[in-house]
């Protein structure tokens, strides 16, 4: 029991990340790794912040790989813009019960 933090399945760099939406969105757009000293924030964030899904494993629980998370979600939010406002208010990325539920690294827990 308990409570747990899932994540889908795989890892990515914010490099990663960013690519992987850079390719289905705007597949012109150029992308350049950047040191991370060179990005100022208020926070350090870990070198290497994967997060252990195994417990939840061990009990059954195993969520699709997070491209195929992303891919879902980019999709969504690109009906979503077609449809106009005039589709109601759940029309958005992160709205309704799926868009944006589980996106990214570290993000979400719908099961596959």
């Amino acid at each position: 029991g308990g409570t747990f933090h899932l994540v889908n399945a795989g890892f990515a760099t914010r490099f990663d990340w960013a690519r992987e939406i850079l390719t289905r969105v705007r597949p012109d757009r150029p992308l350049r790794a950047i040191d991370s000293t060179a990005f100022s924030r208020p926070s350090t964030p870990p070198r290497w912040g994967v997060l252990d899904t195994s417990r939840a494993a061990s009990l059954g629980i195993r969520l699709r790989p997070w491209q195929e998370a992303l891919a879902e979600t980019l999709a969504e939010a690109g009906a979503a813009a077609e449809a106009g406002p005039e589709a109601g208010a759940e029309a958005g990325p992160g709205a309704g019960a799926g868009a944006g539920a589980e996106a990214g690294p570290g993000a979400g827990a719908r099961t596959p």
